[in-house]
């Protein structure tokens, strides 16, 4: 599948890639950076003031659409509101500054977009890629708040508690979380112990965690996650 990601509001230098072998940079009047995961390919673009009247025009065709913006604002809303144009559009942000009056159905939350802190995009495309494949990006994601990230050391799964407790307070009230593990090879039940027992100490009690495994043979010693929470 193809998927086109528009960047608002950041910068190559503030993702973290796992592979940049696997990245080609081009030059045009929008930057341009493209990824393959597995039969996937992404085309990322990073748009800013200057260059969005090169893509105003943009319609979506048989390309999944990911929009990524640090801040929702009047400007970017209307950027985004002209090219929302099909249901193959998923749009993450970062910040919202007026929540009532920017609405938007295909709507995720995902504050290290805004915040610029420890921003991976590697395990973002693979949490797109497994949702899309089986058509419910929108469904699964709509109103949802992410963490994406990766652990890495000695031991990894500490890593990521204390990455996902660090922005746990705006979403431990929600009730459902689906923790994706992307790792070089499946996490054995003891380590998924090590994951599952900490979080469920902060979780409501009425809430819902599943975890989900991943493997690929080029995350080598670093396991990356994504945390997905819904009210």
């Amino acid at each position: 599948m193809n998927y086109k990601v528009m960047c608002l509001g950041m910068e190559k230098n503030d993702f973290s890639y796992l592979n940049e072998g696997e990245l080609l940079c081009i030059n045009s009047s929008v930057r341009k950076i493209y990824h393959k995961i597995h039969d996937n390919k992404f085309e990322i673009l990073f748009i800013n003031e200057k260059n969005r009247k090169h893509i105003k025009n943009y319609k979506n065709t048989n390309e999944f659409l990911i929009i990524l913006v640090d801040k929702l604002n009047s400007e970017t809303f209307s950027f985004i509101k002209d090219i929302n144009n099909s249901n193959n559009v998923m749009i993450f942000v970062g910040e919202n500054e007026k929540y009532e009056d920017y609405k938007f159905e295909n709507i995720a939350y995902f504050k290290q977009l805004s915040d610029k802190e420890d921003l991976q995009l590697m395990p973002l495309l693979f949490m797109l890629t497994e949702y899309c494949a089986k058509s419910r990006l929108r469904e699964e994601l709509y109103g949802a708040s992410i963490i994406v990230g990766y652990g890495n050391g000695e031991n990894p799964t500490s890593d990521i508690i204390l990455k996902i407790l660090k922005r746990f307070s705006s979403i431990q009230t929600h009730k459902i979380h689906c923790l994706n593990l992307l790792s070089g090879k499946k996490l054995n039940i003891e380590e998924i112990s090590y994951v599952e027992d900490p979080l469920k100490e902060y979780l409501d009690y009425k809430s819902r965690l599943i975890i989900k495994q991943l493997t690929n043979k080029d995350f080598k010693e670093k396991i990356f996650f994504s945390f997905i929470s819904k009210r």
